[in-house]
């Protein structure tokens, strides 16, 4: 048997057991998926992802030589599948971009083109980094998913963990390790005015969603 398949051997048989949770918490980056994986970490194994394209059947993350932060090519059973949690955390794009995407090593993470510079994006006045495409994937009923998508507002979350644990079927008795927002106070964007343009359709579509919606 490969490293590959034992691993996920070992997986499957600890969720079995264990009824244990499996967290797959996606994002395009600068989203604050890293706090939100900490803190569900007390409660079972955490995924990171960022994957662009959710699979229509759920699947393992790959695994050394691939990037380990996509979903992979092995289905996890169906007999499984409940006990997985798939979770997209999304925020404001242009604070998303101002966190993250000056990095051509995340560009190529979230499967984008490395060479685009926000440079590109204001000349073009376009979204060349795939963020509201990205969105999309995870937002839209697909009726051929085996698995629902928990989507999360990140400007909502701080303040409203008690209602991320009744819809994650989490019991938390102990407050102190509730996830607290970082505030990184950094010089707004001399392009935020273009951004803004350029991002205001993905916006309204962000406004107008309550802080968790099920797909």
């Amino acid at each position: 048997m490969s490293l590959i398949n034992k691993m996920h051997t070992h997986i499957q048989k600890k969720v079995r057991m264990n009824q244990e949770k499996v967290f797959y918490v996606c994002s395009y980056g600068g989203c604050g998926s890293k706090i939100l994986c900490q803190y569900l970490g007390y409660f079972g194994t955490v995924k990171h992802i960022h994957s662009r394209y959710p699979p229509n059947k759920l699947t393992y993350t790959t695994v050394y030589p691939n990037y380990d932060e996509w979903f992979g090519e092995i289905p996890i059973p169906d007999k499984d599948v409940p006990n997985y949690y798939v979770i997209y955390i999304y925020r404001d794009p242009i604070k998303a971009i101002q966190s993250r995407f000056n990095m051509k090593q995340h560009l190529e993470h979230i499967q984008c083109n490395s060479s685009i510079t926000l440079d590109h994006i204001i000349d073009s006045k376009r979204d060349l980094y795939g963020i509201e495409n990205f969105f999309d994937n995870y937002t839209r009923y697909n009726p051929n998913r085996n698995y629902k998508i928990y989507c999360i507002k990140y400007e909502n979350l701080f303040k409203n963990i008690e209602a991320l644990n009744r819809v994650l079927n989490i019991q938390c008795i102990n407050k102190s390790i509730y996830p607290t927002e970082i505030v990184r106070h950094k010089p707004e964007l001399e392009e935020k005015d273009t951004l803004e343009c350029i991002y205001t359709n993905l916006k309204k579509k962000m406004e107008r969603r309550p802080f968790i919606t099920i797909v």
